[in-house]
């Protein structure tokens, strides 16, 4: 009786706690990004916005006719502007378009295929926008709607500001953003995500900062690759004599409070003398709007450009391009995954312009005496 009462109560226990439908969710809706999610929120609301000025009597939520969403969409690209009442860039109004469409796509998931690039009922939604960006292009002179990155002459001039030193906690923490930007390229808004753990000390005495998740590398299931390997970016060891992004790097990392946050980037501290920085982490607000901040503090002159975290990404990618890196190689800095994703960030520079401007000239023989 025993040993069978013993085998009963093994058939009997639990291995396994089924997970509640809070955490099901949760996992569920985490599988796309949170810019892709907040970007699909944002000009949904615009959408809904036209729609409640101009047709109050139409409910987009509960609107699962096609010809009438694409008749709506047509005003919606015609009309639409930027909440300032400043046109759209081109790119910006077909991204807010792509944007609609993934919000019908999951709202229109039980019921039929819904695809405004695609289906013929939609025909006259991409005629419009076609015939919008045009005319987008040519009042913004082709201009892309991107960042502009910072110039050599102007790095030097913001690191040699005495408001950049790596003497007081603030200049400390701004030549680290400065320098982590600068050598690993990262977007505009991935640097709440940098973590004190991903940067790992180099035998040579450098360091490696290891990219865990990326825009291009966002890993799991829908984005798997064939390398186990995650991209690294090397901050090759200072030369002699010099103080520069390992030194900078190195103090900040000892100067972290033994329980701070894992986040890399940390706040102030209101008392100084006690330690430089706080347990908690920079806010994604005061992070995002860094480069802005050091620009306005060292003179670097912002009228008529956008300055934004991501012109260091820029700025990286061109100046690469300046030396006469290929395209792999520059690729493996910015973790592009295609030429054509690379060549936002780059132009020819005027030397480069000038080289191909000659070979285009046809042979001219030299004038004899």
């Amino acid at each position: 009786m025993s040993s069978f009462k013993k085998a009963s109560e093994l058939l009997n226990s639990k291995t396994f706690d089924r997970p509640c439908i809070e955490t099901l969710q949760k996992y569920v809706s985490s599988a796309k990004p949170k810019n892709t999610n907040k970007n699909t929120r944002l000009w949904v609301s615009r959408f809904e916005s036209f729609v409640n000025d101009t047709q109050p009597n139409i409910d987009l939520m509960t609107l699962y006719d096609k010809k009438a969403i694409a008749i709506l969409l047509c005003e919606f690209i015609i009309v639409i502007q930027t909440k300032d009442k400043k046109e759209y860039k081109a790119n910006s109004l077909y991204n807010g378009i792509c944007a609609i469409n993934r919000f019908y796509q999951e709202m229109f998931k039980d019921r039929e295929p819904f695809n405004i690039h695609e289906d013929f009922a939609f025909r006259i939604v991409r005629d419009t926008l076609h015939t919008r960006m045009i005319e987008l292009e040519e009042i913004n002179n082709g201009e892309y709607n991107g960042a502009d990155p910072l110039t050599d002459e102007e790095m030097v001039k913001i690191f040699e500001h005495p408001d950049i030193s790596s003497n007081s906690p603030d200049g400390l923490l701004r030549r680290v953003f400065l320098w982590v930007g600068c050598c690993t390229a990262r977007r505009g808004g991935s640097y709440h995500s940098i973590m004190a753990s991903h940067f790992k000390k180099r035998d040579d005495g450098g360091y490696n900062i290891v990219t865990i998740h990326d825009k291009t590398h966002q890993g799991g299931y829908y984005h798997q690759t064939n390398s186990n390997q995650q991209p690294v970016h090397i901050i090759p060891l200072d030369e002699p004599g010099t103080y520069g992004a390992c030194h900078d790097i190195r103090k900040y990392l000892s100067l972290r409070p033994n329980n701070a946050e894992e986040n890399f980037f940390l706040r102030i501290n209101k008392d100084i003398e006690e330690n430089w920085y706080s347990t908690f982490h920079l806010g994604r607000d005061k992070l995002s709007g860094m480069l802005k901040e050091i620009c306005n503090i060292t003179g670097i002159d912002c009228i008529n450009r956008r300055i934004v975290n991501h012109s260091l990404r820029k700025r990286t990618a061109q100046k690469l391009n300046d030396e006469g890196l290929d395209s792999q190689a520059i690729m493996n800095v910015t973790l592009h995954r295609s030429i054509a994703g690379l060549n936002a960030y780059r132009t020819q520079n005027e030397k480069q312009k000038l080289d191909i401007a000659k070979l285009t000239l046809p042979g001219i023989s030299k004038v004899s005496n």
